[in-house]
């Protein structure tokens, strides 16, 4: 009697420990009721730029549709590298969210050593809102009207033009890094902190052209008095400036290129949960009242499941990956 209930404690206490040693996220899979809680939003750009204002439209339909508020939780820094590494830190219950974009998925790995996240492996994408139109321009002090004209000035004298972007790796950057290639022109590039400094040398002409988010320059983009708008970066022409050709259109057939923002959870959330969010992110990407609210901000409404911007994604890293290796541009590491 005594050995039989020695086997059966034995037995039990076995199946207590097996129990919890479970992963946790097997527990969470098991639960119907996420969210239970508020979810954090991670917006790796600071409060009131282009990006924070998509994050705070689509988090706002994205918290009725769970029907749990979504916090934005602004932690710029160090090219998105701060906010990907808190989510990829951060507990895989699906209440951390990452607002990613070109430099967290695609071009990170090329400028940096080493990453506090895994850019490949290290997320599940729940799906992308819009794009981020971008614009050549120049200043009116260069006289450069045309991308025809940037052409012609570049060819004519090579390194004498200059180009500002606010850094090495950024969209700013390698969209004219492409360019360059295409139209096999030399022009200097001049690394600033940030557009506003840009702007500070473009207006009175000590920097010749440059690519232009819509987000951030609408009102220098309205205003022909101030830089000539010589081409919209996208396939085809920008709803916010029909007027303004593509860069495409206008020779360049291949030259497609824009901003964007997409969202992500640990890859190792359950897939409940997973699945969850990224039905949520659809019905809020394709809200019309979201889509109307980010087209006043700047952005192109684009909206992409998360397959859809799974593929996308690949082919970014195909197009920008190949960029960068064959200019040289990667950091030295």
């Amino acid at each position: 009697m005594f050995a039989y209930a020695r086997r059966f404690l034995i037995s039990k206490v076995i199946v207590l420990v097996a129990w919890a040693a479970m992963p946790l996220s097997s527990a969470t899979a098991a639960s119907p009721d996420f969210p239970t809680k508020p979810i954090q939003l991670i917006v790796p750009y600071p409060a009131g730029g282009g990006s924070d204002i998509l994050a705070r439209v689509v988090a706002q339909r994205l918290g009725t549709a769970l029907g749990q508020p979504v916090i934005v939780d602004n932690r710029p820094g160090a090219s998105t590298n701060i906010a990907a590494g808190m989510v990829a830190r951060a507990p895989a219950d699906g209440y951390t969210v990452l607002l990613g974009t070109t430099n967290t998925f695609v071009t990170n790995p090329y400028f940096y050593a080493t990453l506090p996240y895994d850019p490949v492996n290290g997320f599940a994408l729940l799906g992308m809102p819009a794009r981020l139109p971008f614009f050549l321009v120049a200043s009116k002090k260069s006289g450069i009207r045309s991308v025809a004209d940037l052409v012609a000035r570049a060819k004519a004298e090579p390194g004498k033009l200059n180009y500002g972007s606010p850094g090495q790796g950024t969209p700013h950057h390698l969209f004219m890094e492409l360019f360059k290639q295409l139209a096999n022109v030399d022009i200097v590039h001049i690394p600033f902190k940030g557009v506003a400094p840009i702007m500070q040398d473009l207006l009175p002409g000590r920097v010749d052209t440059m690519f232009l988010d819509y987000a951030g320059g609408a009102a220098l983009l309205k205003d022909d008095s101030k830089i000539n708008v010589l081409g919209s970066a996208d396939t085809a022409r920008s709803s916010l400036m029909p007027d303004v050709p593509s860069i495409a259109e206008l020779g360049y057939q291949s030259f497609s290129v824009s901003g964007w923002q997409g969202f992500a959870v640990r890859s190792d959330t359950p897939a409940a949960v997973i699945a969850k969010l990224r039905a949520a992110v659809d019905v809020s990407v394709n809200d019309r009242d979201v889509q109307a609210k980010l087209k006043a901000a700047g952005f192109e409404p684009t909206p992409q499941s998360a397959a859809e911007f799974g593929r996308f994604i690949e082919q970014e890293r195909a197009k920008l990956g190949n960029l960068i290796k064959s200019r040289g541009l990667a950091a030295q590491q």
